[in-house]
């Protein structure tokens, strides 16, 4: 009995460990006309975030992006939490 309620709550904190990394980014698919400045304007607050942004999604012209390149956001930089 012991065991399997170990397991059960192994198991509860394995789905929580993987949730919360799962929400821990929101991705933006690029529409044309974007560019980092203008989308961490519009949906962070975080004060370095296109220099952030433009390292941790490995991008080199912060002010051309190709419609349909998918950036990463971390959450917490979010000024509205992501549905």
């Amino acid at each position: 009995m012991i065991n399997k309620l170990r397991l059960a709550l192994a198991f509860i904190c394995s789905l929580l460990v993987i949730t919360s990394s799962q929400a821990a980014e929101w991705l933006y698919t690029v529409r044309p006309g974007d560019n980092l400045w203008n989308l961490c304007k519009q949906y962070t607050t975080h004060p370095r975030c296109w220099q952030d942004l433009a390292k941790t999604n490995k991008v080199t012209y912060p002010k051309r992006l190709p419609p349909g390149f998918v950036i990463s956001f971390p959450v917490d930089w979010l000024k509205a939490i992501p549905r």
